[in-house]
């Protein structure tokens, strides 16, 4: 008969690193959210505006300004809890270390997309800046 597969628990000092971690996710989750809550009362009447107005690009821009840190908040907030659980569990420690790693996955891969259309953005100015002043040369 097979036994059944043994769980596997880090150490006293590995949970010390998960708990200094998740502590810090969670309050950097907590502060991204208090300023994505301040970005989205301040700017509450120019999105009203900008729609009134039919400005879509300038209302787009404005709530991906508190869009995307609330998903980087609620990510890392995840990731931290998933880190605490390693140390408040017994048993499934490999189970949440992965659901941690998860969480940090779909963060960081939003970090790239966003770093990805920056620089793009930043390439087509430089572009059209080139372009026109090789236009103001003729």
């Amino acid at each position: 008969m097979d036994s059944p597969p043994s769980r596997f628990e880090f150490g006293a000092l590995d949970n010390q690193r998960f708990t200094r971690l998740a502590t810090v996710m969670q309050l950097v989750a907590i502060a991204i959210a208090i300023l994505s809550a301040q970005i989205a009362f301040t700017t509450r009447a120019g999105m009203l505006a900008d729609v009134h107005d039919a400005q879509l690009q300038s209302l787009f821009l404005k709530l991906a300004q508190v869009l995307v840190p609330v998903a980087v908040a609620v990510w890392t907030f995840r990731a931290g809890s998933h880190l605490r659980k390693i140390v408040r569990t017994t048993g499934d420690d490999i189970q949440h270390l992965m659901r941690a790693i998860g969480a940090l996955s779909r963060l960081y891969s939003l970090q790239f997309l966003l770093l990805l259309l920056l620089i793009g953005a930043l390439w087509s100015m430089w572009m059209s800046q080139s372009v026109f002043h090789w236009l103001s040369q003729l």
